[in-house]
């Protein structure tokens, strides 16, 4: 019996989704980016924005340049993702982004990220524009909806907007969080230490996280403003890993994009512990064993498992044993 079938039944794990996010706005920067995501070994998603991070006062230029792009791909599952940034609901631009632009796109990506959500009935409010048009429209791929959180006033309702059925993540926007409290939060809080450390942001970030996990759903962490220096974005994505429990984090320049990648992924020596300890398992049936010393069951199988699916669809190589007896039900990376 093979891993997903033995320690989660019909409870699978979340779908896989990739661990970096790119932003893009502009021509250049999403021509660069697109072409960057095609060749790259890394697997990352793309986000082509249509709100903060594309020029003001042109959104049909922009629906339409997006559009141009998106639709000379077709969406890869697990490797090559696109997604779009729309505005928010409050904004008329959004209802023209869901009515006429989405049907448009809509082959061509596999999420939609909607941007300061104010509180659950706007969440609801989206999710049923939405929906409304994919049903128009008789589109029936499963689409992903990401709500950014980005307003005092949508904190109390994280929990309640992660558990709608068709949201896929809930993300974070630092910047624009900050600047909501007027100057009581300090701007040194938009970077880091301060991101990490300032007990208003912190709550936040732990919120968003336990709202996310709790709901089956991804939580991805805001930018690292540094995009000068790559390991800051290292340190960002390692910090907001293992001191928060983000499983994504965006980007915003493609020197990011590695960094990021590799904070998120588990390193050579976890990975070949994992593989070890999982193949003695499934040849004890999935039943407790004694491994270096240490006992484990299908509670640490569990967490191992969910690591070594990490490491499988960022293409990282495993020994020619692990490919055969744990990911014998896979389809081949080469697919992916």
């Amino acid at each position: 019996m093979f891993p997903s079938e033995a320690l989660f039944g019909s409870h699978v794990p979340p779908e896989y989704v990739p661990c970096c996010d790119h932003y893009a706005g502009s021509e250049r920067f999403i021509r660069k980016i697109l072409a960057l995501q095609i060749k790259s070994e890394l697997c990352f998603d793309v986000t082509l924005d249509l709100e903060d991070g594309a020029e003001l006062g042109n959104p049909r230029e922009q629906r339409e340049l997006v559009s141009s792009y998106l639709n000379q791909y077709s969406p890869d599952i697990y490797a090559r993702r696109r997604g779009i940034r729309f505005h928010p609901v409050s904004d008329p631009l959004f209802y023209t982004e869901t009515t006429e632009l989405l049907p448009k796109i809509y082959s061509s990506i596999a999420y939609i990220t909607i941007p300061k959500v104010r509180d659950f009935v706007e969440a609801q409010q989206a999710v049923k524009s939405v929906l409304q048009t994919l049903k128009n429209h008789c589109l029936s791929k499963p689409l992903g909806i990401h709500f950014l959180i980005e307003t005092p006033s949508a904190i109390p309702h994280i929990a309640a907007i992660a558990s709608l059925p068709c949201v896929r993540g809930i993300d974070f926007g630092l910047m624009d969080f900050v600047s909501s409290y007027r100057g009581s939060i300090p701007f040194s809080a938009i970077s880091s230490p301060d991101q990490f450390e300032n007990i208003h942001v912190a709550e936040i970030k732990r919120a968003i996280v336990c709202a996310s996990i709790g709901a089956g759903k991804v939580a991805a962490h805001n930018v690292s403003t540094d995009f000068q220096k790559p390991e800051s974005a290292y340190a960002d994505a390692l910090r907001a890993k293992e001191e928060f429990g983000f499983q994504r984090m965006w980007s915003i320049h493609p020197n990011q994009i590695e960094p990021i990648v590799r904070a998120f992924t588990p390193q050579t020596d976890e990975l070949h512990f994992a593989q070890q300890v999982l193949l003695k398992a499934k040849r004890a049936n999935w039943g407790p064993i004694r491994f270096e010393n240490r006992l484990h069951d299908r509670a640490s199988y569990r967490f191992l498992w969910q690591e070594l699916l990490k490491a499988w669809y960022q293409q990282i190589p495993f020994e020619r044993e692990t490919t055969k007896e744990l990911f014998g039900n896979f389809p081949t990376r080469d697919d992916h």
